[in-house]
């Protein structure tokens, strides 16, 4: 269950709130009752321009 739910959390992100994880496509009621229980664990900051320019938001591990 639960890297299934942090792979839909890192496809669907960033997040402006912490709230906004809720409304992912495609959760189960039983994910979204997981992450209700969750929310306090969870923080949500401003993306880094560096992290996320070119669309390249996750890290394939390539490096030139």
């Amino acid at each position: 269950m639960y890297p299934t739910l942090a792979r839909k959390i890192i496809a669907n992100a960033p997040f402006n709130t912490v709230e906004d994880v809720l409304n992912m496509p495609g959760l189960s009621e039983r994910e979204i009752d997981i992450l209700k229980d969750n929310l306090e664990n969870f923080v949500v900051t401003p993306s880094e321009p560096a992290l996320i320019e070119g669309g390249d938001r996750i890290n394939p591990g390539i490096y030139k």
